[in-house]
């Protein structure tokens, strides 16, 4: 009998101590890469189909300026040393 509540005893332990350890903060270790406003840090091979639109970053095809080669564009930061 004691071989059945032994391992429920560890495993309720177990529960118990993930449960009382901190949750680790939103904003630990977090560096955003999209301010929302501006294309800042980013980097593309033509900028000109790219723009900010309602927080997102956009892109804009149009007849008289199609898109002849997909590209994204790629976020571009350095970590400091």
């Amino acid at each position: 009998m004691i071989q059945l509540i032994q391992p429920l005893v560890y495993y309720a332990l177990g529960v118990l101590a993930v449960a009382a350890a901190p949750a680790p903060s939103d904003d630990a270790g977090f560096r955003p890469i999209f301010d929302g406003k501006s294309l800042a840090g980013w980097e593309t091979v033509d900028p000109s189909y790219w723009s900010v639109a309602d927080g997102a970053i956009t892109a804009t095809i149009t007849k008289d300026h199609p898109l002849v080669e997909n590209r994204y564009p790629a976020a571009s930061w350095r970590t400091s040393s």
